[in-house]
């Protein structure tokens, strides 16, 4: 991991033995993914002047996690796990790559590789 990256995700409460017990407040989902819920993470300070995106999701919801967000560029990746031939008509619509049958992060890597190369 690199400074300039910053993971916002659910975070959970366990037991002794491991078990979870609850997902801690506020819980992040697909329809609430944009700035207005970020604004309440220490990370938001972080990147809320950056003007590059690199935006990863399994829903077409999830392109509305930059609503809200002042951006130059922005790549668009989407995965599709199931129902590919079902789905791709509608993934093409709204991401620029596409990472079908729960496949790998070697796109996104050589994309950032790309980037930072």
């Amino acid at each position: 991991m690199s400074d300039n990256i910053q993971i916002i995700s659910n975070t959970f409460e366990y037991d002794k033995n491991g078990n979870v017990l609850k997902i801690k407040e506020p819980i992040i989902h697909s329809l609430n993914k944009d700035e207005t819920l970020l604004k309440d993470f220490p990370a938001y300070e972080n990147v809320k002047n950056r003007k590059n995106v690199l935006l990863l999701g399994d829903t077409v919801d999830d392109v509305g996690m930059v609503e809200g967000f002042d951006y130059d560029h922005l790549i668009k990746i989407g995965f599709l796990n199931d129902k590919v031939e079902q789905g791709l008509p509608e993934y093409k619509k709204f991401f620029d790559i596409i990472i079908t049958g729960d496949g790998r992060m070697d796109a996104v890597n050589k994309l950032m590789d790309k980037i930072y190369g």
